[in-house]
């Protein structure tokens, strides 16, 4: 019973629908042009719609010249931060070069060590010879 209610009220419907449609907007026609009339009402939302168009066209262009200056300085940034990795890495192999020399500087050190160590422990031992012999040549005189 709905549905034969819904089907009557659509056809019922249907030619109020086309009538209303069928006349708007009104065109006429003068001297060969096709005008389109259209209310004050319409008239005043097209105009605040193109005031408006005009405005975030403007606004988009501002937001373009930011763009492009903003992509300009991250590019200057990121020469910046290559430029600060690249000197980095040379100072991390410099460093590690004088890591290595230090490393081999200390070992050069702990053998002139054990050198000088040999030699106080050889020259005590021929010092202590030499006061053997002269006591030894003292006594037996």
């Amino acid at each position: 019973m709905k549905a034969k209610l819904s089907l009557l009220l659509l056809s019922l419907l249907m030619p109020i629908l086309y009538f209303s449609q069928s006349g708007y907007p009104k065109q006429i026609v003068s001297e060969g042009d096709s005008l389109v009339a259209i209310t004050k009402h319409q008239v005043k939302l097209l105009n605040l719609t193109k005031v408006t168009l005009d405005r975030q066209l403007e606004i988009n262009k501002e937001k373009d010249v930011k763009i492009k200056a903003l992509e300009a300085e991250l590019k200057t940034t990121e020469d910046i931060v290559s430029k600060q990795d690249e000197r980095r890495a040379i100072s991390e192999a410099e460093i590690a070069n004088r890591q290595e020399l230090i490393t081999e500087q200390d070992k050069t050190i702990q053998q002139l060590n054990k050198s000088l160590k040999r030699e106080k422990v050889k020259k005590g031992f021929l010092i202590g010879a030499a006061v053997v012999v002269i006591a030894s040549v003292l006594i037996f005189k």
